[in-house]
């Protein structure tokens, strides 16, 4: 599964946690009823998930399935 799922575990949780407490959010329709609420809850979560990405990002992590070539 390790080629199929490239990334840290971590990364794959934080995504799935994320979809979650989007659709929660939105099955409650707090886009409709409570939208500032719900912007503010979307803006944290995204914060969230990049800050974790990247600070926790290895420089020797493959990233990508096939090798990125450089252009000379």
């Amino acid at each position: 599964m390790n080629s199929f799922f490239i990334g840290k575990v971590s990364h794959w949780v934080a995504l799935v946690i994320v979809i979650s407490v989007l659709i929660v959010a939105g099955s409650l329709k707090l886009h409709v009823t409570k939208f500032i609420f719900f912007v503010g809850l979307l803006m944290i979560v995204s914060l969230v998930l990049v800050l974790g990405v990247t600070l926790f990002f290895d420089k020797n992590e493959r990233i990508t399935r096939e090798t990125i070539e450089d252009i000379e």
